[in-house]
């Protein structure tokens, strides 16, 4: 598991902050899901910050390499 944490402007951040958070969320996604990585696990929003979380299975240090390039 991977967890993002970015702090926002207020309580519960304003719309643009939550735009930004998804936008991050699906592009990071993209990525990992295109290398076979891991995926986008879901958010929680609230308490001046958002979290994402991030699906990373473990891999031996030799499979990740390969599936990062």
């Amino acid at each position: 598991m991977l967890m993002v944490q970015y702090r926002l402007t207020s309580f519960w951040g304003d719309d643009c902050e939550i735009e930004s958070r998804d936008d991050f969320a699906f592009a990071i996604d993209d990525i990992l899901q295109s290398r076979r990585l891991g995926m986008f696990d879901g958010r929680d929003t609230g308490g001046g910050a958002f979290n994402l979380f991030f699906f990373v299975p473990s891999f031996q240090s030799s499979e990740f390499r390969k599936r990062c390039e």
